[in-house]
């Protein structure tokens, strides 16, 4: 890794995977006053527009209180292509709990996330479908994934339960947000090796691409991803704290 500092005094811009098709940014944000740190990652799924938007609008959010250390584009070869994968292969299915990531992209990411020795860490997304509704497709949008403690559900469950006051204004009751409680360790994800490994909570943030266009869903995210922070005690002016 190489670092750089930035034109901000309180912002620190790093590089993992330098000269190689994987080169991407890791961006450090630190707050007026200090606070809780997260790590938040977009851009595993190239073809995931929202998560790796909102991951870049994030590098102009105010920060009163806490650390931010944002990816915004975790797999910038898949983003440039414009698909799911990119050449290193599907990236979020290389972090097994108790081993070694699968890749050097995947090691340089669970690197940072170590190094940063974050209280909570977000992995942003975006699906067809809507997890748990009644349709023939299992899709996962509309969704907050977390660890079934109580100390994980209860942050994802305020953040819903304020999203969704948004979301019932202009879409059907089908579309308001839920939280599923999958996050244990037993998939070879990031958010899974989060709690398995680290013991820390570890989400995933799913907006569905049925019938919405990419506007509404960066609001969702970014919405739901300033939620969970403000829930953690990391005090941004993002959409989900105004």
């Amino acid at each position: 890794m190489s670092a750089s500092e930035s034109c901000s005094v309180s912002s620190v811009v790093y590089t993992i995977q330098a000269n190689t098709p994987y080169e991407t940014s890791i961006h450090v944000i630190d707050g007026r006053r200090a606070g809780p740190t997260a790590v938040v990652v977009g851009g595993i799924h190239g073809d995931e527009a929202a998560g790796y938007e909102v991951g870049a609008r994030m590098l102009d959010w105010g920060l009163e209180r806490g650390r931010l250390v944002v990816i915004p584009e975790a797999d910038a070869d898949a983003i440039r292509r414009g698909t799911r994968h990119g050449a290193v292969g599907h990236l979020n299915r290389q972090f097994p709990t108790g081993s070694e990531p699968g890749s050097g992209l995947a090691r340089d990411i669970w690197e940072v996330v170590e190094m940063h020795d974050p209280g909570i860490v977000i992995d942003m997304h975006s699906s067809r479908g809507i997890w748990g509704a009644e349709t023939a497709f299992d899709g996962y949008g509309q969704a907050i994934f977390s660890a079934p403690s109580t100390a994980a559900l209860e942050p994802a469950e305020q953040t819903v339960a304020a999203l969704n006051r948004g979301v019932r204004d202009a879409y059907p009751e089908s579309y308001e947000f839920t939280v599923g409680a999958t996050i244990d360790g037993s998939e070879p994800m990031l958010a899974h090796k989060v709690v398995g490994e680290l013991d820390r909570p570890g989400y995933i943030v799913e907006v569905t691409e049925d019938d919405t266009d990419l506007p509404t869903r960066i609001g969702w995210m970014e919405s739901a991803v300033s939620g969970l922070l403000g829930e953690y005690g990391l005090q941004t002016d993002g959409a989900g704290q105004r």
